[in-house]
């Protein structure tokens, strides 16, 4: 038996029972309390993004409590891993230094064969926030596992584009100088201006060696009335029905499966998503709007224009010209509760929006 609670096998209650009575003192929103009894298999899930919730309406205090009646009753490993990670920011003092409490944390996070390969990767950035660099490296390399498993060159272009686990062990190697590997190589050939981690996607925005990957605004769209003079951008996807027939036509190339995986319609949109995050994040001021085509529309769009209907730089043309009040454009990201961008008919937060899919 396992004493370090960030195990994969330390003993916790499969069926979410213990967890719930730590937050019972919690006064949570109904709908939390809704949700938990609908998908009790998603339990941590739905309290991550709780304590998240919390945090961000200023209650740090009742976020806490539920991160740590995550982190010791958690079913799942991820999501007590998730919930440790999430308590790190409240761990540092004024000055930003890290407390003795987070640094305990952090060691048993890091012990061997504890640190799973999602938490991993959001470790990696805690701690190069934190200027712990060798650390962080040991993250990113666990997270990038399934990369890393076999050589470079076997790696698509479809893979790597949006590898942000390889961008963030490329980005830290190279702060500790070291000469650059084959990964580093690969990812670096394709991070460019004209081919960064943002296909089919248009607007201002950085690439992983900081180079801008395209200064063309959408025209198309305006801004909310309530984030009025910033940037805007436009990311132009499938429609969820006509995934297969777009995929098998060659229309979508870039499915966002993991190696050696075929994917299928969820992949591919959990894939935007994370494309998305990562843009957000390093472009907070950018509005995103995503817009969905049909096969025969681009088809046909490809046909007049003498182009490729699987080129993401005519589907990103073609996004153009949808006005913004069109019911196949949206803004990025939905609110939680909404219906997700991606059609599934599921609420953003417990589809592409889940703190799963990170």
């Amino acid at each position: 038996m396992s004493t370090n609670v960030f195990s994969p096998k330390h003993p916790s209650d499969p069926s979410g029972a213990a967890l719930l009575r730590a937050v019972r003192a919690i006064e949570m929103d109904a709908s939390v309390t809704e949700e938990v009894e609908a998908c009790p298999d998603a339990v941590g899930e739905i309290l991550l993004d709780e304590a998240a919730r919390l945090n961000s309406i200023g209650k740090t205090q009742e976020a806490v409590v539920v991160l740590d009646a995550l982190i010791h009753h958690a079913p799942l490993v991820d999501d007590r891993q998730y919930a440790a990670i999430q308590k790190l920011d409240h761990l540092r003092g004024e000055d930003g230094q890290v407390s003795a409490e987070a640094e305990r944390v952090v060691a048993q996070l890091l012990q061997p064969s504890i640190l799973q390969e999602g938490p991993a990767h959001l470790l990696g950035e805690a701690l190069e926030e934190f200027g712990d660099l060798e650390s962080a490296l040991t993250c990113f390399n666990v997270a990038s596992r399934k990369y890393l498993s076999g050589p470079a060159e076997d790696l698509e272009d479809a893979h790597l584009m949006l590898a942000f686990e390889l961008a963030g062990r490329t980005r830290v190697r190279k702060q500790l100088g070291y000469a650059p590997d084959d990964f580093d190589i690969a990812l670096n050939e394709i991070s460019g201006p004209d081919r960064s981690l943002t296909r089919g996607m248009r607007g201002s925005g950085e690439g992983l060696d900081g180079s801008v990957f395209d200064d063309r605004d959408f025209d198309g769209v305006e801004p909310p009335l309530h984030n009025p003079g910033t940037g805007k951008a436009l990311r132009v996807v499938c429609r969820r029905e006509e995934f297969e027939t777009a995929r098998e036509q060659g229309v979508v190339k870039d499915t966002g499966a993991d190696p050696g995986s075929d994917g299928g319609a969820d992949a591919y949109f959990r894939y935007v998503e994370r494309g998305l995050r990562e843009q957000a994040r390093l472009n907070p001021e950018v509005v995103w709007y995503l817009v969905r085509f049909s096969v025969e529309e681009i088809e046909d769009y490809a046909h007049r224009s003498g182009g490729d209907p699987g080129d993401d730089e005519l589907q990103a043309e073609w996004g153009e010209v949808v006005p913004p009040d069109d019911h196949r454009a949206s803004v990025w990201p939905p609110e939680r509760n909404d219906p997700c961008w991606c059609g599934s008919k599921r609420k953003y937060k417990k589809c592409c929006g889940s703190a799963a899919n990170r």
